[in-house]
């Protein structure tokens, strides 16, 4: 089930205006935590807490997540696999891992340093592991807007979710996060994920629009095998009627996630899977900031030319 708000947050979509993108990642966190994640340990950049209990707070200072190097450690409901974010030296500075499932219980963590996972990987504009500016400077854009949403039951082993945010004046991706579960893996792959995180947008043509150099999803080939690597994945869209398969996403690795639009059937490619909340809508079908139903009933969101499935209701109007 879909989780969509909070005792803290009221309604998780249309949130903002927001001038600070540390307001929108402490909105993607708590609905995490909504949705039965678990947050084991953190800090508010000068205090380091074991059992994740210092940061309770989007604003600077004590328990505040918007100072310089503050993190936090996140573990799915299963308890397998986990994600950290720590905060830069701006709110628009990130920096993203994530563990498939050695978890991140080595190492020495203190108020600044990070415990470490023997397979972690960064996903921090693509698969950087250091602080990126995956947020639009909130100088240069004016405030945004941000929808949040988080699945509380598991596709094949991942509990999904996502972000969106866009600016207020002109609706422009502000940044984006998706963690999406792949139906139809394949069966040497223990981790049918992907990941996005940072200023993203899809084009037809171009492929992911780098509006930000190096933003693509991201995922492990062939997890838990002897030739597992970590990588881009390519996109390949399937289009009704479309005279041939439209690839827009060069591959760093072999194999492929495949895409569609969430009101036909959705077809797999390569030996990764096809993502079960992410979707290719076509511009010339519908534009962004709009929403579909499909014939399950389901509402998706569409960004630009991708579609997101998890809006609470077509009755409501996404604000960008």
């Amino acid at each position: 089930m879909w989780q969509w708000s909070t005792t803290a947050l009221g309604n998780t979509h249309n949130l903002g205006p927001y001038d600070d993108a540390t307001n929108v990642m402490w909105a993607l966190i708590s609905i995490m935590i909504e949705a039965d994640w678990s947050k084991v340990m953190d800090s508010d950049g000068s205090t380091y807490s074991s059992s994740g209990s210092q940061v309770t707070r989007s604003g600077s200072g004590a328990n505040g997540l918007g100072n310089s190097n503050a993190w936090i450690r996140l573990q799915d409901p299963d308890g397998v696999k986990e994600i950290i974010w720590q905060r830069g030296a701006t709110d628009v500075s990130w920096k993203a891992l994530y563990s498939a499932s050695d978890k991140f219980a080595s190492g020495s963590p203190d108020a600044t340093t990070l415990p470490t996972a023997a397979d972690q990987q960064g996903f921090s504009l693509g698969t950087g592991s250091g602080f990126s500016n995956v947020f639009d400077s909130a100088t240069s854009v004016g405030p945004f807007y941000c929808h949040v949403t988080a699945e509380d039951s598991p596709t094949n082993g991942i509990y999904p979710a996502w972000m969106v945010a866009r600016t207020v004046e002109t609706g422009e991706p502000a940044g984006m996060f998706v963690y999406d579960s792949l139906e139809e893996p394949s069966t040497e792959d223990t981790d049918p994920a992907l990941l996005m995180f940072g200023n993203i947008s899809l084009n037809a043509t171009s492929g992911f629009a780098v509006e930000t150099a190096g933003s693509a999803a991201v995922g492990w080939m062939g997890y838990g095998t002897d030739i597992q690597a970590w990588g881009s994945l390519s996109m390949y869209p399937y289009k009704t009627g479309a005279t041939s398969i439209l690839s827009i996403a060069s591959t760093d690795l072999s194999g492929a996630f495949f895409i569609d639009r969430p009101l036909v059937n959705r077809y797999q490619t390569g030996f990764k899977g096809r993502s079960s909340n992410l979707a290719y809508a076509y511009s010339q079908w519908i534009s962004y900031g709009q929403t579909i139903v499909d014939e399950n009933g389901d509402v998706w969101l569409v960004v630009d030319e991708l579609a997101l499935r998890g809006w609470p209701s077509a009755d409501l109007q996404p604000r960008y």
